[in-house]
């Protein structure tokens, strides 16, 4: 494991979605930046979300309209560079005499959020009437049913693909970026953070310096503050578990648990169905956050009330996951009631050692130019934010349209199967030619690993290679499509395995 000698500008601890914005945007602005995670890249939060990139449709119960604002233009700016990761989703919201959101209160609501999505190239949005709903939605709970209300955000079903074109967009800039670093203590020392790092693997320890230090490890947020000896809390960390069932959902909903008023999601997901999320106080260690019996129960009971003629919830789930937000506190009723918006904490001497914390997956780019505006103003470093304006290493251009002529230009000419090449432009947008280059070493190379995906042989490899994939559960898991389908790639880790030691 080699050492990290040369003092850096900037260190940035974490490696989810939020670390790998702030590294981009930092090396973009020309700052000296080194990256560390204690993981794999998008292991913690950033992985077990709802896969939505959305505007926050319920913040506006909480009059909280500039944080809708804000969600909506990074949403809109993301669907423009970024449309073959991140895809329109029509959302329905049943509603029923006697709700708390009657349809005068939904109504408002979606006038309100087509106001504040309008002219970014999103479809509107409106109401339905109970006979439009029961029509979309076969199996839904009629009784009582008074319409619903019809709105659009954006699926992100592989977030890990997100953060790897931040990396690679930070490692193209001159950033050092590593996995599998766990930072065990931070000092401070002739003016320099001092950082002990340890490879968990294999023990190895070393030093690295740098001149600031942006903490973005999300709900180990706190947990890093007291590496520095810093006390208190920022955090009100809050569980949101998934459960992903077998079967195929008639359309996406966003719905009221009858149990607690929550709203929460039933959708379509890689050819499963998807249901989230719960949200209840969590103190605890994020690494040990599970699903429990009293999650799956509520879950499931809740997915079954509004859809009892479906045959959906009648099997287990295939699988589930639990994440920890790294909500700030505040004052709110309940969990579900604390503000979502990020804040910036400059401590440590100079207010050198920042934390951001807070916010959400949609919001990740402004999070990361809120953090870096901090540190340069710390380092006394100017440069404008180019995150908007940068391309991404896998960016495509010309939309939807773009992305599938894009495809077909590779299928000509690596003589691929077009189906192959619009699932790896789906993942990897221009850098799927990198995958075909691969697959011509060998053979076996261009094959299939799983009848359960379309991924093949080559992407393992490239993981590897150019993704920082260390080890097979990084590959399968968060950096493939296989990750995502019913038994999670399982059956394919000997085989990545042997391609690893081969190939990589």
């Amino acid at each position: 494991m080699g050492g990290d000698e040369r003092p850096v500008d900037l260190a940035v601890i974490g490696g989810g979605i939020t670390g790998a914005a702030v590294a981009r945007d930092a090396s973009l602005r020309g700052l000296s930046v080194a990256l560390y995670e204690k993981g794999d890249f998008s292991s913690g939060t950033t992985s077990k979300t709802s896969r939505l990139i959305h505007g926050g449709l319920r913040y506006l119960e909480g009059f909280h309209f500039g944080l809708v604002y804000e969600s909506l233009r990074e949403r809109d700016w993301l669907s423009s560079r970024l449309p073959h990761l991140i895809r329109p989703i029509p959302i329905l919201i049943p509603v029923y005499r006697g709700g708390r959101r009657g349809m005068g209160k939904v109504w408002i609501g979606m006038r309100l959020y087509d106001f504040l999505a309008r002219g970014k190239g999103t479809p509107r949005y409106g109401t339905l009437s109970a006979g439009e709903v029961a029509r979309r939605v076969p199996g839904i709970r009629q009784e009582g049913l008074a319409g619903g209300a019809l709105f659009y955000d954006y699926q992100l079903p592989v977030p890990e693909r997100l953060v790897v074109e931040n990396l690679l967009s930070a490692s193209g800039a001159g950033a050092r970026v590593r996995s599998h670093v766990q930072v065990e203590r931070i000092g401070f020392e002739e003016g320099e953070f001092r950082l002990r790092l340890r490879d968990p693997g294999s023990g190895v320890r070393e030093e690295a310096a740098a001149t600031t230090v942006i903490n973005a490890t999300g709900p180990w947020a706190d947990r890093t503050r007291r590496l520095f000896g810093l006390d208190g809390a920022i955090l009100y960390p809050t569980k949101g578990v998934h459960l992903v069932f077998p079967g195929i959902s008639p359309h996406a909903l966003f719905a009221a648990s009858p149990k607690d008023d929550r709203m929460f999601y039933i959708l379509p997901f890689a050819g499963s169905l998807l249901v989230g999320t719960t949200d209840t106080s969590y103190p605890g260690d994020p690494d040990s956050a599970k699903a429990r019996d009293e999650d799956v129960v509520y879950l499931r009971e809740s997915a079954e009330r509004f859809l009892p003629g479906s045959s959906l919830f009648r099997s287990l789930p295939l699988f589930s996951y639990a994440g920890v937000r790294p909500l700030l506190r505040g004052k709110g009723g309940t969990e579900s009631n604390l503000p979502r918006k990020h804040g910036v904490f400059r401590e440590g001497p100079g207010g050198r050692f920042l934390t951001v914390a807070g916010g959400k997956m949609s919001t990740f780019r402004k999070m990361a130019e809120d953090a870096v505006d901090a540190a340069c103003e710390v380092l006394g470093r100017k440069g404008p934010c180019i995150s908007r304006e940068a391309p991404f290493p896998g960016e495509i251009g010309g939309g939807k349209e773009g992305a599938e002529e894009f495809a077909q230009s590779l299928s000509g000419r690596y003589a691929a199967p077009p189906e192959l090449c619009a699932h790896l432009v789906s993942l990897y947008g221009r850098r799927a030619s990198r995958v075909l280059e691969i697959a011509r070493e060998a053979p076996e190379l261009a094959k299939r690993l799983s009848p359960h995906s379309p991924d093949i042989a080559a992407q393992a490899v490239l993981a590897a290679r150019e993704e920082w994939a260390r080890i097979p559960e990084d590959v399968v898991l968060r950096r493939m499509h296989l990750g995502i389908t019913q038994n999670r790639g399982k059956d394919t880790i000997p085989e990545v395995e042997r391609l690893l030691s081969r190939f990589s």
